[in-house]
C-alpha cells in the first residue's frame, strides 16, 4: 500500500511538472524582446565634416599663369544617409557637400572661372548627381613650362563619390591656354563595406 500511495505520488508530480514551462532562457529572451519593443530607437547623428572647411591653394608660375582654387563646405546643402545598426540604434550621416572655385589667369587676363560643384558635373558629364556627395578636393597638377605651347595644358583631378553605393570616381580636367576645358573619367572604385 505504501508503494502503491508512492507512485501515485510520484506520478502526480510528473504530470504537473510537464504544463509546457518556459525555461530560464527562454523566459529572458522574451523579457529582453519586449524591453527592446518598449524602447524608443536611438538616433546618432554624425556630420561630415564636423563644421565649416576651407581650403585656399594659389600657385604662380614661371610663365605668368596664377591658379588660384578655393574648396569649401556648403553648410546649406548635404546629403542624408540613414543606417540601422541594431533595433534600438539609427545612425544618420549627414555628408556636407564641396564647392570650388577655380580661377586661371594668364598675365592678368582671367581665362578660367568656374565654380566645380554637383550642377557643375552634371552639366558637363552628364552624372546623375541626385545621390552624389561632391568631394571635390582640387589638387593641381601643372604640368607646364611653357603655357603657349598647345601640349601644355593644367590639370585639376576632382573626385566624387556615391555615399550609399559607396562608390569613388575619379576625374580629370585639362585645361588649355584659351581657357578651354575637357573632363575625361579616369578612376572607378568600388569598396566593400
Amino acid at each position: 500500500m505504501k508503494h502503491i500511495i508512492f507512485i501515485i505520488f510520484i506520478g502526480i508530480v510528473a504530470l504537473t511538472s510537464c504544463n509546457n514551462r518556459t525555461t530560464e532562457r527562454d523566459s529572458l529572451e522574451q523579457a529582453v524582446s519586449r524591453f527592446k519593443k518598449s524602447l524608443e530607437p536611438i538616433e546618432f547623428v554624425e556630420y561630415f565634416p564636423n563644421g565649416y572647411s576651407e581650403k585656399r591653394t594659389d600657385t604662380i608660375l614661371s610663365n605668368g599663369v596664377k591658379v588660384s582654387i578655393k574648396s569649401y563646405t556648403d553648410m546649406n546643402r548635404d546629403i542624408i544617409h540613414k543606417t540601422t545598426k541594431d533595433t534600438i540604434s539609427v545612425v544618420t550621416e549627414i555628408h556636407r557637400k564641396w564647392v570650388s572655385e577655380v580661377k586661371i589667369e594668364k598675365n592678368g587676363e582671367l581665362i578660367f572661372n568656374e565654380t566645380i560643384d554637383d550642377a557643375f558635373f552634371q552639366k558637363y558629364t552628364g552624372i546623375n548627381t541626385k545621390a552624389l556627395l561632391n568631394t571635390i578636393n582640387l589638387e593641381t597638377a601643372i604640368n607646364t613650362d611653357n603655357f603657349e605651347n598647345s601640349n601644355n595644358y593644367i590639370i585639376i583631378d576632382t573626385g566624387l563619390k556615391f555615399i550609399k553605393e559607396n562608390k569613388h570616381f575619379l576625374y580629370s580636367m585639362r585645361i588649355d591656354e584659351s581657357g578651354n576645358f575637357s573632363i575625361n573619367q579616369s578612376y572607378i572604385n568600388e569598396e566593400i563595406i
